[in-house]
C-alpha cells in the first residue's frame, strides 16, 4: 500500500488501519504531500515498479522523502502570474480589467 503522509483525501492513519487488517500488508509511506503519488518520486515509482513487476514488496517501514512538486502544465510561471501581468498592465495604462 502506498500512501502519502500529507493525503487530502486519504489521511495517512487510514492507510495504516488499512495495513494492519490486511494479512501480509506494507505500507510504503511518501513523507510529502498529495493524492496518488506513484510517480511523485524516484523512491515511489522504483518501489511501485519493482512490487507490480516483481512482486517484491518494500521493507516495512520504509519511507521515500518528500520533494518539491513540479509545476502543473499550464500553470503560471513567474513571467506569466497574475501579479507580473498587474504590473504590465498598470504601466500601459490598461486599468480596465
Amino acid at each position: 500500500m502506498l500512501n502519502s503522509r500529507h493525503d487530502p483525501a486519504t489521511p495517512h492513519t487510514w492507510a495504516r488501519n488499512v495495513t494492519r487488517q490486511l494479512d501480509g500488508a506494507v505500507l510504503l509511506t511518501y513523507d510529502g504531500w498529495g493524492h496518488g503519488v506513484i510517480d511523485r518520486s524516484a523512491c515511489t515509482l522504483t518501489a511501485t515498479t519493482r512490487y507490480l513487476v516483481d512482486l517484491r514488496p518494500p521493507k516495512r517501514g520504509t519511507h521515500c522523502a518528500a520533494v518539491p512538486p513540479e509545476p502543473a502544465p499550464g500553470s503560471a510561471s513567474p513571467e506569466t502570474s497574475p501579479e507580473t501581468l498587474a504590473k504590465a498592465l498598470a504601466t500601459t495604462g490598461a486599468t480596465d480589467w
